[in-house]
Formats: C-alpha cells, sequence, structure tokens
C-alpha cells in the first residue's frame, strides 16, 4: 500500500515552474521585484528614525555645581578616576558595595556632581544594555538597605 502525497499549489516544483513561467507569473514576479526597493528604503527610514530618536532621547545632560554648597573636595581628574573606579566597580555580575563605598565617602555634593558628570552615561556588560548614569546605576545596582549606607556616607545626596 503506497501512500500518494498531494501536491497540489506552489509546494509541488512543477506547479512553481509552470506558474513562474506563465504570463499572470511573470507579472507577479515584476511587482514583487517593483516593491523590493520601497521596502528596502522604507527599512532603511525606519532603522534611521529610531536611532535619531534613541540619540536624543538617550542623550546625558550633566549636572551644574552649586554655588551655595561647598566648592567640590575633588578635582575634575580626580572625578574622572573615581568615576571609573565606580564603574568597574558596578559593571558585570554583582556590584561591589565596600569599594563603591569607599570612592564614594567623604564627597560633598559639589564633589558628587563632577563624579556624575565624569561617570556619563554608561551601558552594562551585557551587548545592547540601556546606558545609565552613575545615579541610575547605583539605584539599580544596590537595595534600597544598600543605597541608605552610601547616603549615609555622603550624607544623603542622592
Amino acid at each position: 500500500m503506497s501512500e500518494k502525497k498531494n501536491n497540489k499549489g506552489l509546494g509541488n516544483p512543477a506547479a512553481a515552474t509552470v506558474v513562474a513561467s506563465s504570463a499572470a507569473g511573470q507579472k507577479a514576479i515584476e511587482k514583487a521585484t517593483e516593491v523590493i526597493p520601497f521596502v528596502l528604503k522604507l527599512t532603511a527610514l525606519g532603522i534611521g528614525i529610531y536611532f535619531i530618536a534613541r540619540k536624543v532621547s538617550n542623550r546625558f545632560e550633566p549636572r551644574a555645581t552649586k554655588s551655595e554648597y561647598p566648592v567640590a573636595n575633588i578635582t575634575k581628574h580626580e572625578a574622572e578616576d573615581r568615576a571609573n573606579a565606580l564603574y568597574s566597580a558596578m559593571v558585570g555580575a554583582g556590584a561591589d558595595l565596600y569599594a563603591v563605598a569607599s570612592v564614594l565617602q567623604g564627597m560633598n555634593y559639589n564633589a558628587y556632581v563632577l563624579i556624575y558628570n565624569a561617570f556619563g552615561k554608561r551601558s552594562g556588560f551585557l551587548p545592547f544594555s540601556k546606558e545609565m548614569t552613575l545615579t541610575e546605576w547605583i539605584i539599580d545596582e544596590f537595595s534600597v538597605a544598600d543605597r541608605s549606607y552610601l547616603r549615609g556616607l555622603m550624607g544623603g545626596i542622592f
């Protein structure tokens, strides 16, 4: 007993050849090739709009220091070094609370602003991870209790 397969439609290579060689098939193929450039242009436009919107909406806006608070107790160069140390302590699996605490300990408000600006927006370890500011990284990486500990070291800045 042999079973006969149902090869109706374009699943059958012979039927596909017949349809492609017919006048209606040629017309369909011609219309399909006219649509392809439009689809490619539309896709490129969509990708361009996505990246422009992401760049505009995800830009970093530095904070200004406040003259009514004491002058920062670190220099801009030290702020860059501390920003890099904070990133190293928080990137990857788990964050080192005590490394972050040692970097932030004793900072006044304007020093934190310098570190915040030097940190900018940085992405995480995983590809396509969201770019975050220093404050967003601290909120993302640490529990409420850990953030409370860090606030205590800095006088409640963030």
